[in-house]
């Protein structure tokens, strides 16, 4: 048995294997389907493997995960080892998950499924279109406060009363900008209707959707994403899966999570 520590990158990953006598090896390998078949032929199905949580960690676990007996995925941001190093390589990283790992001492985090990643990039780009609305909304707003007419900004909000905006007192260069500034708006409205439309259905068949649809706080559906993006975004601690709102913010309940190790070296660890 041995205790793999692994440094994933977007193109190579570095491992360090701390084996049960106390010796250890390290080897880089490059992010590829052939280095990765090489890897997997050199691990043994009772190996233990930890990774940290990054953009493609849960595609690599996927493709090792069938050759370990286990695979621990730690939240970095509760494993300062790593972070606070002052002597940070690839080597000294994956020496660290290993040799923690080793002493049952890492964060661990619980990788969303494929449903729920999805779900999470959608809301993320609702977010986006979201801002640059309200930056577009903003833009009309100065323009006419700037010509002394005050417009209330939720008013703006309507779809119709954008389209009725009266343009008429502005100059042809300011019209050309309004005119722009507003089917830009336009269109983002009509392209996050169909993001929610999509995401009220993806949410749907996710657990605890009746728990979450049940809450009548502010102004339903918008309240209703509002808890999703809190479950399918958020990287949480290992923990019973089901999400719980609690409150106005929909968090999830406490759970109780490993160490944090924070400012603990290895050496220190062992006394």
């Amino acid at each position: 048995m041995a205790f793999i520590g692994v440094d994933l990158h977007t193109n190579s990953f570095t491992i360090c294997r701390l084996r049960d006598d106390g010796t250890e090896g390290f080897e880089t390998f490059a992010l590829s389907a052939s280095a990765l078949q090489a890897f997997c032929l050199s691990l043994d199905a009772n190996d233990d493997i930890a990774v940290e949580a990054t953009g493609n960690t849960a595609w690599f676990c996927d493709e090792i995960r069938p050759c370990v007996g286990r695979v621990v995925v730690v939240n970095p941001r509760q494993f300062q080892v790593i972070r606070k190093s002052v002597n940070k390589t690839d080597k000294n990283d994956a020496q660290a998950l290993a040799f923690f790992l080793s002493k049952d001492m890492l964060p661990e985090t619980r990788l969303k499924s494929t449903a729920e990643s999805e779900l999470s990039s959608l809301v993320a780009t609702r977010d986006v279109f979201v801002k640059q609305r309200t930056m577009l909304l903003n833009k009309i707003h100065a323009m006419f406060v700037r010509r002394g007419t005050k417009l209330k900004k939720e008013g703006l909000a309507s779809e119709k009363r954008m389209r009725e905006l009266d343009v008429s007192q502005f100059t042809a260069l300011e019209q050309v900008e309004l005119n722009a500034l507003r089917k830009q708006a336009l269109g983002l409205t009509e392209t996050l209707g169909e993001l929610d439309k999509a995401i009220e259905a993806a949410g749907a068949d996710l657990p605890d959707h009746e728990g979450i649809s049940s809450i009548k706080r502010g102004s339903g559906r918008a309240r209703q994403r509002c808890c999703w993006r809190e479950s399918a975004i958020s990287m949480t601690s290992q923990a019973p899966t089901s999400w719980r709102p609690m409150s106005a913010s929909c968090q999830r309940s406490a759970s109780p999570t490993k160490p944090t190790t924070e400012g603990v070296s290895p050496s220190a660890a062992t006394s």
